[in-house]
C-alpha cells in the first residue's frame, strides 16, 4: 500500500492475503484502501479483483456500486462544507469576499 497513487510513492503498509480492508474508488488504475487499524493508503486496482454481488467489502472498481456513490456523496459534500468554510472565513477576514444575502 503507498501513501500516494504513484508507483514511485513510498509503502505505508503491506496487505496480507485475505485481510479485510475497506476500499473506495481513487484516481485511475489505484484504489484507496484502509486497514483495520485505519491505516490508509493506495493499493493498484487490479490488487482487488472485483467481488461477487453480496459480498460485504467495497468493490475497487467503483463506479455503479451503491457503496461507491454513497462515498462519492460523502467526499462532495464535505468539499462543499470546506468551501462554504472558506468562503466564510474570508468573508470575515474582509479576503475580499462578500457574502450574499
Amino acid at each position: 500500500m503507498k501513501l500516494r497513487p504513484d508507483a514511485g510513492s513510498s509503502q505505508v503498509a503491506q496487505i496480507n492475503a485475505r485481510e479485510v480492508v475497506a476500499t473506495r474508488p481513487g484516481p485511475p488504475g489505484y484504489v484507496q484502501v484502509e486497514t483495520a487499524s485505519g491505516v490508509r493508503g493506495y493499493a493498484p486496482a487490479d490488487a482487488f479483483p472485483a467481488q461477487p454481488r453480496g459480498r460485504q467489502s467495497a468493490s475497487a472498481e467503483g463506479g455503479t456500486d451503491v457503496r461507491s456513490l454513497a462515498a462519492t456523496n460523502l467526499s462532495r459534500r464535505d468539499n462543499f462544507t470546506e468551501s462554504v468554510g472558506n468562503a466564510e472565513r474570508l468573508a470575515a477576514a474582509g479576503g475580499g469576499f462578500e457574502l450574499a444575502g
